[in-house]
């Protein structure tokens, strides 16, 4: 499922993936919060050159790792609805504006 990842080196939220059960819900912790191991980084198509943040694949959470400041589920996609010609209650007698 798409998730929004707050990433410390960039200060904004970048777009990754996280891991879900059968179901489709986001496995999480007691306290509600994802859980960094089902989280993988789509910043930059996934080839972010930062090896200091824990989500990158060479990184061996040191003391000076970086992590996440939020990660953040993002809603389902919505398919866009197109406006209808003519709204209800916009147009006047025959189609003219009062």
């Amino acid at each position: 499922m798409p998730i929004l990842i707050g990433c410390p080196h960039y200060q904004m939220f970048v777009r990754g993936t996280y891991e879900c059960d059968s179901t489709g819900t986001y496995p999480v912790g007691p306290d509600g919060s994802f859980l960094l191991e089902y989280v993988r980084c789509g910043h930059r198509a996934g080839r972010c050159p930062q090896p200091l943040c824990v989500l990158h694949h060479l990184n061996r959470r040191s003391k000076g790792a970086w992590y996440p400041y939020s990660v953040l589920g993002c809603p389902p996609e919505q398919k866009e609805q197109k406006p209808s010609a003519s709204p209800s209650g916009a147009a006047g007698r025959n189609g003219w504006y009062a």
